[in-house]
Parts: structure tokens; C-alpha cells; sequence
């Protein structure tokens, strides 16, 4: 075998580093994907007066928080309290909508959204009865139903 001398080694290094340091820094990228203005955006609009936004994001909020505590206590093996977190997003407990809100609702999203809170009953009442494949089922149609309305609808909310 042939030996290979030390400048010739130091030399095939030279040009590794040098070809890393191209790649790693020089190497042009595609720039990054933006969320689409509203002009491109074709998702259907909801127009919404300002305290009817700040209750649809307070709403969509409270919902997430709930979507993560359910499974931190579902990772501590606790269904009792991820049936009580799941049971808090059931229909009708939570605050009361503000004037106009739900007629500004597409009756799509308003089915979507019943849809939703009747799945995070059947969780909480799988939960409690230990059935996980129910359980499991109701999770992810709350997830899909979470990912349905965001790639459909978009917020327009008037200035205050």
C-alpha cells in the first residue's frame, strides 16, 4: 500500500474543510416559505368586529391549553384528570359569545366547531371509562377538526 505523504493528506483536508464551508455558507437558498398574505390567501374569510376576534382567538387559545394538558396527564397515566381537562371543553362550558358572533359564523365552522366540542365529550367519557382506543379516536377527530378549520378559514377582523 502506498503511503501518503503528510502535505498530501493536509492538502485533501484543505479542500474537505473548503468544500463544508461552501456548502454549509455559500450554498444558495431558497428563501424561506412565508404565510400568504391575505390577497393570496384563499382560505374563506370571517369577518369579525374586534371583540368578536379577540373571543375567537381566546376561544382557539383555551382550546390548545386543553389539547396539552389532556396529554400531560394522559403522559402521567392520569385519564382521570385528562377526562376532567376534556370535559371543560364539552358543548356549552364555556363563556358566552359575544353579540353577533355566531351569525357571523359560516355554518360550515359552526358545524365543525359542535363537531369538536361533542368530540371532546366523547374523550373525556372514554377517558373516565378507560377505553384508550375511544379515547384515542376522539383526540384525533379534535385534532383533524383543529387542522380542517385553519387550512379553511381565516380570521378578518376589523380595527378597533
Amino acid at each position: 500500500m502506498a503511503k501518503i505523504r503528510p502535505y498530501a493528506a493536509t492538502g485533501i483536508l484543505a479542500i474537505l474543510v473548503g468544500l463544508l464551508f461552501w456548502y454549509s455558507f455559500l450554498r444558495v437558498e431558497e428563501p424561506p416559505q412565508i404565510i400568504a398574505s391575505s390577497s393570496s390567501d384563499m382560505r374563506e374569510a370571517i369577518h369579525l368586529n374586534a371583540e368578536q376576534g379577540d373571543f375567537a382567538l381566546r376561544q382557539m387559545r383555551g382550546l390548545l391549553v386543553t389539547l396539552a394538558e389532556i396529554d400531560e396527564a394522559e403522559f402521567a397515566d392520569n385519564l382521570a384528570a385528562a377526562a376532567e381537562m376534556a370535559a371543560t371543553q364539552e358543548p356549552g362550558k364555556g363563556p358566552p359569545n359575544p353579540a353577533g358572533f355566531q351569525a357571523a359564523l359560516p355554518d360550515p365552522f359552526r358545524a365543525l366547531s359542535r363537531q369538536m366540542r361533542e368530540d371532546f365529550r366523547r374523550a373525556s367519557q372514554a377517558a373516565e371509562a378507560g377505553n384508550l382506543e375511544e379515547y384515542a379516536a376522539a383526540k384525533r377527530s379534535i385534532n383533524n377538526a383543529c387542522i380542517s378549520c385553519h387550512e379553511s378559514y381565516r380570521f378578518d377582523v376589523a380595527d378597533k
